[in-house]
């Protein structure tokens, strides 16, 4: 199974993503500042990386900028979102994003058929 990577702040919804995903048989790592996401991702090497937009201390866009630009580090990276409008989606495919997701569209269901 592979190892998953959630940075996501909102404890709710990192729980419930978590959860799903355990329960699937993943292993899961979870930080809930762009940060602590970023040194996980770079010291853990995960298969794959939900990064939410919006973080306390910086926002996704310049932790996956930080991410993409790591030599050591190459695994996908999916931007969570709930505020569509506020994300340009060019920059954030031009910064080296697999996609992005919107969460109220997204279920815990749908997001482990995304791993």
């Amino acid at each position: 199974m592979a190892k998953v990577l959630l940075i996501e702040d909102e404890h709710a919804m990192r729980q419930m993503y978590a959860t799903m995903l355990k329960t699937d048989g993943h292993e899961v790592l979870e930080a809930d500042k762009g940060i602590d996401g970023y040194t996980q991702a770079i010291n853990n090497k995960p298969d794959i990386v939900f990064l939410d937009f919006r973080l306390p201390d910086t926002n996704g866009l310049a932790i996956l900028k930080m991410l993409t630009e790591n030599k050591d580090f190459n695994s996908p990276v999916i931007i969570l979102t709930n505020y569509a409008g506020d994300v340009d989606a060019d920059a954030i495919k031009a910064a080296g994003a697999t996609a992005m997701l919107l969460k109220y569209e997204v279920t815990p269901s749908m997001l482990v058929e995304k791993v």
